[in-house]
């Protein structure tokens, strides 16, 4: 009788072993899948901006390109004496300089693209840029950073600063998520100070 009750605890603690195999193999496979899925997003979300700013480049390649026939046409209309066609002129190409370049002119090409992308993208925040970028700028990682709080700060208005230190304001939000993952930005990225401000 002992051996029978022997037995069926041992039956009965590997099947216990068993089914807790299972789960961590079920939760170890669903981890992965999350993080595969983080990273497909990541990506597209990289080939958005990389797509956008090549965009960008193509135009602003095309206006520098036709830039010195505009001044020849300038000039040719000036030694005319068509000041008023001249105006005319001038002022479409003004236009056409607003629509084709960065509306933004920081002195760093890329960052006035991707404040021109989170301008235009409305599925992300809108980002406001204050102070003058220094000559020497890590741009990948505040890219990384502001991909990070895309779809945490949709529709809200983030400020980077530069001065002395880099700094990121983002709304003041309560939610334990948010604050997790701006601990984990904080934590990664010491050289941008992250601060929350009231909206």
């Amino acid at each position: 009788m002992f051996i029978i009750i022997l037995l069926t605890i041992l039956i009965t603690l590997i099947g216990d072993l068993c089914i807790f195999g299972i789960i961590l193999s079920v939760m170890a496979y669903n981890e992965e899948k999350l993080e595969i899925q983080h990273l497909m997003e990541l990506n597209q979300r990289n080939y958005q901006f990389y797509q956008f700013a090549v965009m960008q480049q193509k135009n602003i390649r095309f206006f520098y390109h036709d830039l010195s026939n505009h001044l020849m046409a300038l000039e040719i209309l000036r030694e005319q004496g068509k000041e008023i066609e001249m105006k005319v002129y001038a002022e479409k190409i003004l236009k056409q300089y607003k629509k084709q370049l960065p509306e933004f002119k920081t002195g760093n090409v890329m960052l006035d693209i991707l404040i021109q992308y989170y301008q235009i993208n409305k599925d992300t925040f809108h980002l406001i840029v204050i102070g003058t970028v220094p000559e020497q700028f890590n741009f990948e990682k505040i890219l990384s950073i502001l991909q990070s709080l895309e779809s945490v700060y949709s529709g809200k208005t983030l400020t980077l600063q530069f001065g002395n230190s880099l700094r990121l304001e983002v709304p003041k939000v309560q939610d334990i998520k948010i604050q997790e993952c701006l601990k984990q930005l904080r934590k990664e990225n010491s050289a941008c100070e992250i601060v929350e401000v009231d909206d």
